[in-house]
């Protein structure tokens, strides 16, 4: 669970020696406690890298951007708020000086916008609003100004499981508190990337270069088998990257390899924002260090490779043949037309002969075998529907299915109709 901020160690001699905060766990900088299951909001704070000496900031403060989560959340995942793992970014400034960096009273904290549209700033801690949302799918976030582009560029490591692949995305503005555009999302960055930014002072003169700087692979699995790293050369330590920030259509802002996007990669995958919910997941054969690797979230992680049976990309029941379920929850409804499914690389193990999709508004699909080995999906189409969740039910597997479970399971926005236009006479 992850605590409050302690405050800040003071330097007047360029970080020769060092005055210790006054402040402490459970005396702490900001008003919030982790303790008997609380969360927190402004979690494991980095402050916005605005160039040397603060030179970029729009009003001479110094801003902390920090992941949290709230109280009362209708669907958490294990480890649902760590020092990689949250929900939401929040944003606090103060403006910097040893005598207030550690002064409740100094700081000020967003709290929404005014009918114009307006950011609102406020001193009550208790009014803090998050800049951003995205249950389950956020954590540990840094933000840098890019100068010559007039541009924000936030990182965020979603951060779960703590010990297996992990996401990081970018997302860019041309303002502090938004609105924020999603401009690349790396799934299994590093294999494990996190404490993900862009160091201002390797920012090329246009803008148009930078170096993203990261950790990764501190889980076993990387000591064992460093091929594993993607892209070469991310590493349990810091890491540099150079990237290419591009315009245009398609672009997505970083660079990226040609060629169409795979569509369970897609935006268009709701199962990518979705809540999962299994009937069993496989512990078998995991070391004591490691989160086992078959939670429901390997089947909603836009990965499918019929290469690797057994990988943290899917999810293994314990043990489970017919009566075997997956369900995906969404926060809000969503206008769903199609789903496809992807039966497990190791068919010799698991290989799904039928099963019934269910969804919320009561209706119900029959779903016959998916073709086994994960090389392609079993698409089921329908008439568009608004749900909250969709189940699959697994009722018929083969002889030899041992522990059955899905490679992906990919639910997809409906895609507009497009009229159709009558000549009249």
């Amino acid at each position: 669970m992850l605590g409050p901020v302690p405050g800040f160690r003071v330097s007047h001699d360029y970080g020769k020696n060092w005055i210790d905060t006054p402040l402490s766990p459970s005396n702490p900088l900001f008003p919030e406690s982790g303790k008997d299951g609380h969360k927190v909001k402004m979690g494991t704070p980095h402050f916005v890298d605005f160039g040397k000496n603060m030179e970029h900031s729009p009003d001479g403060k110094a801003y902390l951007v920090g992941h949290g989560a709230r109280d009362g959340d209708r669907m958490p995942r294990i480890g649902n708020l760590s020092w990689i793992a949250g929900d939401e970014i929040y944003l606090s400034r103060v403006t910097p000086s040893p005598a207030t960096i550690n002064r409740l009273d100094a700081y000020e904290f967003y709290v929404g916008r005014d009918a114009g549209g307006r950011p609102i700033w406020s001193p009550n801690f208790a009014e803090i609003k998050p800049v951003l949302s995205w249950n389950n799918r956020m954590g540990g976030v840094t933000i840098t100004y890019n100068a010559p582009l007039k541009k924000y560029l936030m990182c965020i490591t979603d951060g779960w499981p703590g010990t297996a692949d992990m996401n990081t995305y970018v997302l860019e503005s041309p303002e502090i508190t938004g609105p924020w555009k999603m401009v690349t999302f790396m799934r299994g960055f590093g294999r494990q990337g996190y404490f993900s930014t862009f160091p201002s002072k390797f920012i090329s003169a246009d803008g148009r270069t930078a170096w993203l700087s990261y950790s990764a692979n501190f889980h076993l699995s990387y000591f064992t088998n460093r091929a594993r790293a993607v892209p070469l050369g991310s590493r349990y330590a810091m890491t540099l990257q150079e990237v290419r920030l591009l315009d245009g259509p398609g672009a997505e802002g970083l660079a990226r390899s040609p060629g169409q996007i795979d569509p369970i990669k897609a935006p268009d995958n709701l199962a990518l924002g979705a809540q999962v919910t299994v009937s069993s997941v496989n512990k078998k054969n995991k070391p004591f260090t490691e989160i086992p690797a078959y939670f429901g979230e390997g089947a909603v992680d836009g990965v499918v490779d019929p290469a690797q049976p057994g990988s943290r990309h899917e999810w293994i029941s314990n043990g489970e043949r017919a009566a075997a379920m997956v369900r995906l929850d969404w926060e809000v409804a969503q206008r769903v037309d199609r789903i496809w499914l992807f039966d497990r690389p190791e068919s010799k193990a698991s290989h799904i002969k039928s099963g019934m999709l269910v969804f919320s508004d009561g209706s119900t699909i029959r779903v016959g075998e998916l073709p086994a080995g994960a090389v392609a999906a079993r698409e089921v189409s329908f008439a568009p529907k608004n749900i909250r969740w969709v189940a699959f039910l697994i009722d018929a597997v083969s002889d030899s299915t041992q522990d059955v479970g899905l490679a992906e399971f990919a639910a997809f926005k409906a895609r507009a109709r497009v009229p159709v236009r009558q000549n009249r006479r």
